[in-house]
């Protein structure tokens, strides 16, 4: 298992997938009430502050999408191919209010 774990950070290297972005993303969201509320309290609600972290996989005009798991498969000599994403939000690029990248370097521990 350890080799293959190698396979996998030398694949996350070397990869495309590897140039995008890992980010915290704050972003303003609805904020809803499932339960009947006064007048006075309807009226001092205000809209979530929502934080997302993961990769910035996308983002244009219309969404910013952010992916927090990539998945693998490995062939028999150990080679790995990204696969999957898991765990991905998609935002509304109007409703992003930050988006601060994290330096993540790969290195040999």
């Amino acid at each position: 298992m350890i080799k293959y774990l190698k396979n996998i950070l030398k694949y996350l290297k070397s990869r495309p997938h590897n140039k995008r972005k890992y980010v915290f993303c704050f972003w303003q969201d609805a904020n809803t009430q499932g339960s009947w509320v006064s007048p006075e309290d309807a009226s001092l609600s205000i809209p979530a502050i929502c934080l997302s972290t993961g990769w910035l996989w996308k983002k244009d005009k219309i969404s910013t999408i952010i992916v927090s798991d990539i998945g693998f498969d490995l062939s028999s000599d150990g080679t790995p191919t990204l696969n999957e994403v898991g765990n991905s939000t998609t935002i509304p690029t109007m409703n992003v209010i930050k988006m601060i990248c994290i330096n993540v370097d790969i290195k040999k521990q």
